[in-house]
């Protein structure tokens, strides 16, 4: 959304060609405008996609459910812009909530003590 201005003190200062003319880089102006916002938005999709991309993969090619859990941690965080996130898993059992993994805490204190 923007807004031109043009202004002149002189009655009458500008023709209808004028105005038209002015319509016509308002109108392209605009248009430079959304295609950035489809660019960039295009642009976080791909990375998007990326992301899920390299989750897939190590879950298709590791049977170590912490490996998984971290690289789909990493990219949870780079993906929300979180500075820090965790991941527990149920235990149904138990009625519990265990630790998995973790990332970006500044002190261990949600982990489990050895």
């Amino acid at each position: 959304m923007g807004v031109i201005s043009i202004e002149s003190e002189l009655p009458d200062a500008f023709t209808e060609s004028d105005e038209r003319l002015i319509s016509t880089l308002a109108n392209q102006a605009a248009v430079a405008l959304e295609n950035s916002r489809l660019h960039e938005e295009t642009l976080r999709q791909v990375k998007r996609l990326e992301a899920l991309h390299a989750i897939d993969q190590n879950i298709a090619g590791s049977f170590d459910q912490r490996s998984t859990l971290e690289v789909l941690l990493t990219h949870t965080l780079d993906q929300l812009g979180a500075d820090a996130a965790v991941i527990f898993l149920l235990q149904p059992f138990q009625r519990a909530l265990q630790y998995a993994v973790g990332k970006g805490f500044h002190t261990h204190i949600i982990e489990p003590s050895p």
